[in-house]
Formats: structure tokens, sequence, C-alpha cells
């Protein structure tokens, strides 16, 4: 059994789980295990702090039973009450001292926890910051490498239009210069017939000369009589000189030209045949 004036030992601390962060149960809890106590011892404490404790009733209650039996001395009492007073005092500077240890210390936990929250705060927000910046820089990369990515798929294919044209434009060269072998090998095989033709005529007109003798005479003698006027004979292959010399000198008349390759003589249908056959062995 507790004396009178002793202290009940403190109970046995029983393992209770983490109070949240920043509360006033961890900074008690702080307060209590930095002073080796529970925080039930210190409750009780603090609770004994804010009140008379409950063993110095007990004292003073004896303290008056013993003085009715004594009979009321007064040095004896006197030397009690002084006793008391003293252990009161010093009991009261005590929970004094502890309350404003108590209170350093939560202010010191509180300061830490708040200086600790500050710390964690500025990491976390460095960290995101970081985050950030790696996020930016991976996405720029990205747009950098997409960016050389089209860059590249526009070159490949202006290469593919340039080879595909190329190719296109080599193919109707080709086309072009078989057309212009095709066309100059008619054109020569047509000259080629011409002149078998032309030379078969001046074969039979060779042959025919005799027969034709009259015909050239009156040919020639026609010529001549229309023609000799005549400073010069009507030449040309130009069109826009020929529109000219016909508007001026020939109105109305129909002008042909000799089917003659190189004979630049004009003159209306019928003189141009007659001078055709006669001059060049031409048939109607």
């Amino acid at each position: 059994m507790n004396q009178v004036g002793q202290r009940p030992p403190p109970p046995v601390p029983e393992p209770r789980p983490p109070p949240p962060t920043g509360s006033w149960i961890r900074i008690l809890r702080s307060v209590a295990s930095s002073l080796g106590l529970s925080l039930r011892s210190l409750m009780v404490l603090l609770w004994r702090a804010c009140r008379l404790p409950a063993g110095q009733d007990e004292e003073e209650r004896n303290d008056a039973k013993n003085k009715n039996e004594t009979g009321g001395q007064d040095d004896e009492d006197r030397l009690k009450k002084t006793e008391i007073a003293a252990r009161k005092r010093a009991r009261q500077k005590a929970k004094k001292a502890a309350r404003k240890e108590a209170k350093a210390k939560a202010k010191k936990t509180k300061k830490e926890a708040k200086a600790e929250d500050k710390k964690k705060r500025q990491e976390e927000e460095a960290m995101k910051r970081k985050e950030e910046e790696e996020a930016a820089k991976e996405e720029a990369r990205i747009r950098e490498e997409e960016q050389k990515a089209a860059k590249e798929k526009a070159r490949q294919k202006l290469a593919e239009d340039k080879k595909k044209a190329d190719l296109e434009e080599a193919k109707r060269r080709q086309r072009e210069d078989a057309e212009r072998r095709k066309e100059e090998a008619r054109m020569e095989e047509e000259d080629r017939q011409r002149r078998r033709e032309e030379a078969q005529r001046r074969k039979e007109a060779d042959r025919n000369k005799d027969e034709h003798e009259d015909e050239k005479d009156v040919h020639i003698s026609y010529w001549s009589q229309n023609h000799n006027k005549r400073k010069k004979q009507c030449l040309g292959n130009i069109p826009d000189e020929i529109d000219r010399h016909n508007n001026k000198f020939h109105k109305g008349v129909e002008m042909r030209s000799c089917r003659k390759k190189g004979c630049l003589v004009r003159a209306n249908k019928r003189d141009i045949q007659v001078h055709e056959y006669y001059c060049h062995g031409l048939s109607k």
C-alpha cells in the first residue's frame, strides 16, 4: 500500500498504434518518451499540475487528526504546516518546471515537425519539378524524333516522286523517239515511193514523148502566151506572203502550189496541173 505523499508507480505502457502526423497525441507521446514516462503517466502529472494532488488532502486530514489528538500543539502544527507548505512549494515548483520543460519540448517538437513538414514539402516540390522537367524533356525528344521521322518520310516521298517522274519522263521520251523514228521511217518510205512513182512517170513520159509532142507544143504556146507577159513566176512558200500576193494579184482565183518537192511555182488549178505534168512528169 502506498504511503502518504508518495506517488503511485507508473502504469505499464501499452503499445498503441501511432497517431496521425502532427497531432497533439503524437506531441504528448514524444514529450513523455523524452521524459522516460508513458503517455498515461504524463497525463496524470498534467492533471495533478492543474489541481491539488490527491495525497495532499490526505496529509491535511492526517494533520488535522493529529492536531485534535494532541490538543492543538502550535509548534508541531506550525512545523507540519511549514513542512507541508515547503513540500507543496517544491511540488509546485517541480510541476512548473515540468510544465515549462514539457511546453518547451512540445514547442520544439512542433517546430521540428513543422520544419520536417516544410522540408518534406520542399523535397516533394523539387521532385515534382524534376519529374515535370524530365517529362518535358521526354516530350521534346519524342516531338523532335517525330519531326525527324516526318522529314525523312517527306524526303523519301519526294525522292520516290522524283524517281517516278524521271521514269515517266524517260518513258515519254522513249515513246516520242519511237514515234519520231516511226514517222521518219514512214516519211522516208513515202519519199522513196514518191521517187519511184516519179521515176516511173518519167519513164512513161519519155516512152510517150513522141505521142505528147503536139500537146507539149500547145502547152508551151499557151504558157508563152499567158505567162511570158509577167516579169517573173509566182513563187513563195511563206503562208502570210502567199496570202498577201494572192489577195493583191489573184483576187478571186483559187491558187495552188506545185506538188513537186522544192518547186515553189503557184498558179490556178488548170495551169498548175499542166505545169506539174509537163515540167515534172506528175500525172493528174
